[in-house]
């Protein structure tokens, strides 16, 4: 028996062994097809409570955006794992459970985390927040290394004109590319409101309607203005983010990823240009962050109180900021 032989049939084992153990195993194993979970209720009285449950399957949509997630290779930078070890829990939340997994063929657990792992991001932005963070990554995290997704919009190279109508509001002119987005002739009007570089998101939701640029704080003064219309890929891509995690139920209500020992970072002496949030506020009292925040583009920090930061966004059709981030308690 000579080592070429010996080195055959070892190699033809153990693809046979990995074989076995990667592909027929799992199907067989009871807890590789377990939809419990353990998820966070509030009871009638108020509290909250860790329960059993099953977790849900996908929607149509969401299926969709999951097919989008792995076409666009979302997976290679982001992971869907919380890992049983010192400071996941404190950083993303609940540990990931097996029955979290039952409906993704195939898993998407990634192998590294070049950006953050996205098991718990559903519902923790909203899909304004979304819109920005896939046209620029930038405009809401200065550092981040994430190339834009902007094949995602359906957005014309040139910049639209705005103009006034004869109710007196302002709305778009009339171009083959705006019919084609909105109904001039449609009583249903959509109040949209730029950033103040005059990049204007126009949700799937606000498309068919007759269109309104609403600036109640002059948030942008120009004439022009450049339409990034959601599209049905982007808006299932979104579906399927804000999916993730919500099978644990209120988990948030007792975990909180965000808040560190260490304190939040102080408010900067001064907001001038040279620095991204400048752009968009001055320096001066919390109340003009409010004013501010409907520009579309960055999470604007405010100084309140002891100096905690919250970021605050603004959806395009309302004028009431909604915080993102939860302060930690003074």
């Amino acid at each position: 028996m000579n080592a070429r032989f010996v080195a055959l049939v070892a190699g033809v084992g153990f693809f046979f062994l990995a074989l076995i153990t990667q592909g027929v195993l799992p199907l067989v194993e009871p807890s590789a097809r377990s939809t419990l979970v353990t998820a966070v209720i509030r009871t009638d009285l108020g509290e909250l409570k860790w329960v059993r449950t099953d977790a849900t399957d996908y929607t149509p949509l969401q299926l969709s955006g999951r097919q989008v997630y792995l076409r666009e290779g979302c997976w290679y930078c982001h992971s869907e794992y919380v890992r049983p070890v010192t400071g996941e829990t404190r950083r993303w939340g609940p540990v990931s459970e097996a029955g979290e997994y039952a409906f993704d063929v195939p898993h998407l657990w990634g192998t590294r985390r070049i950006g953050p792992d996205l098991t718990r991001v559903g519902l923790k932005y909203g899909d304004e927040w979304h819109f920005a963070h896939f046209w620029n990554p930038r405009m809401l995290t200065p550092d981040s290394i994430m190339a834009p997704y902007r094949g995602l919009f359906d957005s014309p190279g040139a910049p639209v004109r705005t103009a006034g109508d004869r109710s007196g509001n302002v709305t778009l002119e009339q171009t083959p590319v705006t019919t084609k987005l909105f109904d001039f002739s449609s009583k249903d009007q959509v109040k949209l409101t730029p950033n103040v570089d005059g990049l204007l998101f126009i949700p799937i939701a606000a498309q068919g309607k007759y269109p309104v640029i609403w600036t109640p704080n002059e948030e942008y003064t120009g004439d022009r203005v450049k339409l990034a219309a959601e599209t049905k890929d982007l808006e299932a891509l979104i579906a399927y983010l804000q999916k993730l995690g919500t099978n644990r139920g209120k988990w948030r209500d007792l975990f909180e990823p965000e808040q560190l020992e260490a304190g939040a970072p102080p408010c900067p002496a001064r907001m001038n240009g040279s620095t991204s949030a400048g752009r968009f506020m001055s320096g001066a009292a919390p109340a003009a962050t409010a004013s501010t925040a409907t520009a579309m583009g960055l999470p604007l920090p405010s100084c309140i109180g002891n100096g905690r930061a919250i970021s605050l966004w603004v959806s395009s059709n309302s004028a009431s900021p909604r915080s993102l981030f939860r302060p930690t308690a003074p």
